[in-house]
């Protein structure tokens, strides 16, 4: 299951459909879409000439041209696409849909087709955005799907279901469904995609096969509100937490060593990253490291590189390793963020209290820990909101927790931390606390106490640590569970009523409310491993989003607003 390879087949497959030039006509969400898979060096090769937003209303007539339409078939979208045919700027036009076409909708169009310039109507599954090739994302707000009392829930309820039956599409999957018992959002969800697959049309696209069935597995993020909370120490997981990547874009600073302040970051276009993108901090500094000593080495060269501001100088004074390198000076700029952000922070610090929290029950030490870093003025105050909310997580129904949690919030507001961020702390409990999670696989482990381990890297790169963590998100206990055949059919059913006990060949995760890099990175070692001899299940993640720290924090302001 390669999310990424099954986009880039149907554009392939749609941009080769027809020789002679082209115009090819996105949408907002399309135009995102394909330009994660697909470069758009790679799509001039194809005699694609121009890229247009189809509600751009001044394009030029060009009827020398072939319309390309790739679309979602949304309501808007419908709507312009009959005014453009019945005005056409280009000869002929090729309607590609990222999703099932209702009859009503296609008769429409053939009414709105006067001039016949419509030469093929198609529907190609590329309804979703592929992240990695075992991860993906509809890109919804991370406010979308909290909560059934939302009033824009149905609408996203039902995006999130037409972005889930595509992917099984373009993967040609028909799987068995499981979801989470205690979610309505979940088993919602589980409801619309098992009415969609019982549909004639859906069910001539997707032949049952022989061989274990996969399975589809749905959560809500609110059974492990943990994982979101989390410092994250490995690459991909890093850049997202501390500087944010959408659509595979990632914005710096200014720096010296780049043209540009926003940067691409994607496993499909940059070979370093996708071999590091899993790599903990350390080890990537190593990697980058070696790829200039190596240059040194060819150039003959002899410049000493100890630390990350060194490599910084050396790429900005030698302007041709910028170009021989490609990427390496991009990564070179991110480290350099990356591990501002870690000195100014002091996240060694957080993350090691961090993973106590996750990882050990152990309350005095807890508070004792807690008291130690609230007391020490340099610490960011959103980080110690962070650490406050997991420590309620964890000892919300232990006896001393309400005296401790009062001096915490009181603590913050003597930092100036305003009331409406302090007043999150209850507002996560009401989300994902005791009473609402599903405790049928519990989210917190008791483990014996190991500081979170530090190693400092040993080969030349001053400064730089590597940080081993304990913490693994509640979806490795569940997987784990869910291939032995011992996942609790009472908390997480079969929506169709099947009792399904072989191991699955295939298991496709979805959580409603986001995932986060870390239970990405948990897919990409599940699927590089063995589930007993001779056995490999394959794994696929997506989400209604991917979350960092911020976003979550975010998405809880907006469900304090509507309970």
């Amino acid at each position: 299951m390669d999310v990424i390879k099954a986009l880039r087949d149907y554009i392939s497959k749609m941009v080769k459909l027809k020789s002679g030039m082209k115009v090819l006509l996105l949408d907002e969400e399309t135009a995102g879409i394909v330009s994660m898979v697909y470069p758009q060096s790679e799509i001039l090769q194809e005699e694609v000439y121009l890229f247009e937003r189809l509600d751009t209303t001044n394009r030029e007539i060009m009827v020398h041209l072939h319309g390309f339409c790739f679309l979602r078939p949304t309501p808007e979208n419908l709507q312009l696409l009959k005014m453009e045919l019945s005005k056409p700027r280009y000869g002929e036009y090729y309607l590609f849909f990222t999703n099932t076409l209702s009859k009503e909708d296609l008769e429409l169009l053939a009414k709105a087709d006067q001039h016949e310039v419509v030469q093929e109507v198609q529907e190609f599954y590329g309804d979703y955005y592929a992240v990695n090739p075992d991860t993906w994302s509809l890109n919804l707000s991370p406010e979308s799907s909290l909560t059934v009392n939302d009033p824009h829930w149905p609408s996203s309820r039902l995006r999130i279901s037409q972005g889930l039956l595509a992917c099984l599409l373009s993967l040609k999957i028909r799987p068995y469904i499981r979801a989470q018992r205690t979610s309505p959002l979940a088993m919602g969800i589980a409801q619309d995609i098992l009415e969609n697959l019982q549909k004639q049309e859906i069910r001539d696209l997707l032949k049952t096969r022989k061989g274990p069935e996969p399975i589809l597995l749905i959560l809500d993020r609110q059974s492990d509100p943990v994982t979101p909370l989390l410092t994250q120490w490995t690459y991909q997981a890093m850049v997202h937490e501390l500087i944010g990547i959408k659509n595979d874009l990632v914005v710096l600073g200014k720096s010296n060593v780049l043209e540009s302040s926003t940067i691409v970051l994607s496993p499909q276009q940059d070979a370093f990253y996708r071999e590091n993108m899993y790599k903990n901090f350390g080890d990537l500094g190593i990697a980058i490291k070696g790829l200039v000593d190596d240059y040194q080495s060819k150039q003959k060269t002899n410049r000493d590189i100890k630390t990350i501001e060194d490599m910084k100088r050396f790429v900005s004074e030698y302007p041709e390793f910028r170009k021989l390198s490609g990427n390496v000076s991009k990564h070179v700029a991110i480290m350099e963020t990356l591990q501002k952000q870690i000195g100014e922070r002091k996240l060694l610090d957080v993350s090691e209290l961090e993973q106590t929290l996750a990882c050990h029950d152990g309350f005095t030490e807890a508070v004792k820990k807690m008291e130690e870093l609230f007391g020490r003025p340099e610490l960011n105050s959103n980080d110690l909101l962070r650490l406050l909310m997991l420590f309620s997580l964890r000892y919300e129904t232990h006896s001393q927790y309400p005296p401790a949690n009062i001096k915490f919030n009181a603590l913050l507001k003597a930092r100036g931390v305003d009331d409406e961020d302090i007043k999150l702390v209850s507002v996560l409990l009401k989300y994902g606390g005791y009473q609402r999670r599903n405790n049928e696989v519990p989210i917190f482990e008791n483990k014996s106490l190991i500081s979170i381990l530090r190693k400092v890297v040993d080969k030349g790169l001053t400064g730089v640590t590597n940080v081993f963590t304990q913490h693994k998100p509640l979806l490795a206990k569940i997987l784990d569970a869910l291939v032995k055949g011992v996942l609790p059919e009472n908390a997480f059913p079969f929506i169709d009523g099947a009792l399904y006990k072989e191991r699955p060949f295939q298991v496709i995760v979805f959580y409603v409310g986001g995932i986060t890099f870390e239970e990405a990175a948990l897919i990409n070692e599940l699927n590089s491993g063995f589930y007993g001899n001779n056995f490999t299940t394959n794994f696929l993640i997506g989400g209604t989003s991917i979350h960092n720290s911020k976003s979550f924090l975010d998405a809880l302001r907006f469900y304090s607003k509507i309970q």
